[in-house]
Parts: structure tokens; sequence; C-alpha cells
């Protein structure tokens, strides 16, 4: 059924006494959605109204890049440093700067590193320069 503006009873005046033949005549009265297109002033306060919800969202999303700034300034380093924790436990060990004792082992042709305790700590390749012993002064 097409909804052209067509309407009846237009030759009775009194809006009242056209409502009652209406509602005299009709089967029942039903509550269903029709489409009622906005006038001039309705399309005035509905662009206003617009207009005033787009001007506070943009407020709002200013503050919540701020808001988000200072929260990156804090969680960023954090989730660094969660980084590193989850990568040292997913690896089993943590590297540590330590004073170690270099050891020459020319045998194997390795400079050992040892620590006070004398725990071998890290092993390396000598360099063409540490291949030479060399005397210590007693």
């Amino acid at each position: 059924m097409s909804e052209d503006n067509s309407m009846i009873l237009q030759e009775v005046k009194d809006l009242a006494e056209r409502e009652q033949i209406i509602k005299d005549t009709a089967f029942r009265l039903e509550t269903i959605p029709v489409k009622i297109e906005f006038n001039d002033q309705e399309i005035e306060e509905i662009t206003e109204k617009q207009v005033r919800i787009a001007i506070t969202i943009e407020k709002e999303e200013v503050r919540k890049k701020e808001f988000m700034d200072e929260w990156n300034e804090i969680v960023k380093p954090k989730k660094a440093d969660q980084r590193l924790l989850l990568k040292q436990l997913d690896d089993g060990y943590k590297y540590v700067e330590m004073e170690l004792y270099a050891i020459q082992d020319f045998e194997n042709n390795v400079m050992n590193y040892y620590d006070p305790e004398g725990f071998l700590r890290h092993s390396r390749a000598l360099l063409p320069e540490e291949r030479q012993a060399i005397l210590k002064e007693q």
C-alpha cells in the first residue's frame, strides 16, 4: 500500500467531528510506525542538536587524548619492564653486569670468565691478540 498524502473527509471542517467519524468507521485502533517528514523548524532543531553533540564529542576526544598521553607515560615503561621480565622467565636467565676474571685457556683456545667464587659465567673464543701466553711477574 502506498503512502500518498491523501486525506478523507476534508469536507468536514471541525477536526473533532472528523475524528469521531473516522473513529466510528474504523475496524479498530492500532499503533503502527509511519513516516512523517520533518518540517523546516524540526530540521533546524535537529541540526543544532547534532552540532552541539559533535562539539561535545570533540571536547571529550581531546580530554581522552590528554588522559591517554598521561596514561601511556606511566604505563609504557611498566610494559617494557614487563616484557623484559617475561622474556627472562621464558629464557630462564637474565643478564647482569658483573666483574669477572678473564682466564685464558690456551688448550681449548677460549677465554673463560669466572666470578670471585670460581663459577664459570661466560666463555668465548680467544681473540688473536689474546693467543700469546703472557708471563706474570711474581
